[in-house]
């Protein structure tokens, strides 16, 4: 490292800390680290292969200038462009890089139009920026732009970051090589559909590095990093190169994935640990099971109590439903249920579920009263609650007999709070730290009405891999990986009937076999009898 990059070091750390992290991640402004940076200029350079001293290099998000670093320590160039939209690092790096000829505009470059000039070689770690924090109006003109130029249309819970990706293409030259450090979940989520159809159908995708979700590549932000590769070409039949793990040089793992293929998966972040599997031809988990979250309360610690707590409040306990307690603190995979519905879990915990108006409550429960009053100066304001018709009325939900716990977080070779199946004898209902399954009409058309078919589907379920499972998911950093209701829905449940008929039958044999043996013990009592 280069007395240049130590400097730029020291300035970055310096304006980091002068911003609050709540700032930086709102504007998604996570910088690279240098050797990071060094290694994904490296690879670009390879594959770019041309005359070095022709390159025309842009970041449209260049921060400090890592990348740039990166590119003046391992190569000769032409020319250098970079945007950086925030003056706290703009301005600081424009004086940084005055002696090169590094042309840095600090601006936005989604806002900047398209010129007559082309670059190369764009290498890029943009703003990771949820959907959530982008302005309504700017989110749409960003929408419309994308659809005019390339035909495509994002979703409206788009990240920045895949915007970036598709806003550069008019400033690609021909056979331009583009390298970005974006979040993996792309590659899984329904929002992602836009940038996959980008890539796969505008551009010559190369390669897709995932570094492991476990070793973060970001100090201050929790996210699965992936570098995504592409040429500025006519999309061929190349096979994509899909490679997790250590690094873009020396990755754990590698596997050519035939392009065609993902066209029609859902879930690029299989590869290449899985190969293409197979297209589903037998049912799936809501061919036989609904499946949806459990409520979401907006503040559990204000609707959620225990029994005591009920009655020293002078509560009215026929405004409270019982509901299950975290999955942390279910020991096992069977919830029992007691004599009044309540769960056999420890503590006991009710959900205040009232569709009265305020009034009604004041001359029925003056104690439920005064406890809501006393939570519409905080609770009512929260942004579940603030949004309901009476912000203290739940979301409506019966008691599941099977829930997920859809949230497992692994740790190497360890893991964690392993996702599992719960069977849900009792009346309670649960919060969104569940998927809740209610057995469909066509369960019941296939099974029948015997209690004893859910049991029977709910270990079926529990000998599911946890591969079936998480591929249908995503990964997040720090190896968290999570299911949605739509995901769990689509896995793969072919075997079910064949589990369920089958267990129907050895207890059909071993009545049989009972009835049998009973025959056989009378019959040889009637012999005794008559020799007697």
């Amino acid at each position: 490292m280069n007395t240049t990059e130590s400097e730029r070091i020291r300035v970055q750390n310096i304006l980091d800390a002068g911003k609050s992290i709540e700032s930086r991640r709102k504007l998604g402004q996570f910088s690279t680290p240098y050797d990071l940076a060094e290694e994904i200029v490296r690879y670009g350079l390879e594959v770019y292969g041309g005359d070095r001293k022709d390159l025309c290099f842009l970041d449209p998000a260049i921060g400090t200038g890592a990348f740039f670093s990166a590119l003046i320590n391992n190569t000769e160039y032409s020319k250098a462009v970079g945007f950086e939209i925030d003056p706290h690092y703009g301005l600081p790096a424009a004086d940084m890089w005055k002696d090169t000829n590094l042309k840095l505009f600090i601006e936005d470059f989604l806002s900047h139009s398209p010129t007559d000039e082309k670059y190369d070689f764009v290498i890029c770690n943009p703003p990771c920026v949820r959907h959530h924090d982008i302005p309504a109006e700017l989110k749409v003109k960003l929408c419309r732009e994308i659809k005019e130029r390339l035909g495509i249309v994002p979703s409206g819970l788009s990240g920045l970051y895949s915007h970036y990706v598709m806003a550069v293409d008019p400033w690609l030259k021909k056979d331009a090589v583009s390298g970005w450090l974006i979040p993996s979940e792309f590659m899984d989520v329904g929002y992602g559909k836009a940038l996959k159809q980008y890539l796969l159908n505008k551009v010559d995708l190369i390669r897709i590095h995932r570094y492991d979700p476990n070793d973060l590549q970001f100090s201050d932000a929790l996210v699965s990093s992936s570098v995504v590769w592409f040429k500025k070409s006519t999309p061929t039949e190349q096979d994509v190169l899909f490679t997790f793990g250590g690094t873009l040089s020396s990755p754990a793992y590698s596997k050519r994935i035939e392009k065609a293929a993902l066209f029609d998966e859902a879930k690029w972040t299989r590869f290449p640990m899985n190969s293409v599997r197979a297209r589903k031809s037998g049912p799936v988990l809501s061919d036989y099971f609904r499946v949806t979250r459990g409520v979401a309360t907006g503040d559990n610690k204000f609707f959620i109590i225990d029994g005591v707590r009920i009655k020293d409040l002078g509560l009215p306990m026929d405004c409270f439903v019982p509901i299950l307690p975290s999955p942390k603190k279910i020991k096992g995979d069977i919830v029992n249920r007691k004599d009044n519905g309540c769960p056999d879990t420890e503590d006991p915990q009710f959900l205040l579920n009232c569709e009265l108006g305020l009034e009604e409550i004041r001359a029925r429960y003056p104690c439920l009263w005064d406890y809501l009053k006393a939570g519409e100066g905080s609770t009512a304001s929260r942004y579940l609650c603030s949004k309901r018709d009476i912000w203290y009325r739940q979301e409506k939900r019966e008691p599941a007999p099977i829930l997920y716990t859809y949230m497992t977080r692994t740790d190497g070779e360890k893991e964690n709070n392993k996702a599992r199946f719960i069977l849900n004898r009792s009346s309670a209902i649960a919060t969104n730290s569940f998927h809740l399954l209610y057995p469909t009409e066509q369960f019941y058309a296939k099974f029948g009405n015997d209690p004893r078919n859910i049991e029977l589907a709910w270990k079926y379920l529990s000998n599911l891999s946890s591969e079936q499972i998480c591929g249908e998911g995503r990964v997040y950093g720090g190896g968290l990986h999570k299911v949605e209701p739509r995901e769990l829905s689509n896995v793969d449940v072919s075997g079910i009937e064949e589990y369920i008929l089958c267990a129907h039958r050895e207890e059909f044999s071993k009545d049989t076999l009972s009835a049998f043996r009973f025959i056989e013990a009378g019959a040889a009592q009637r012999t005794r009898s008559v020799s007697e």
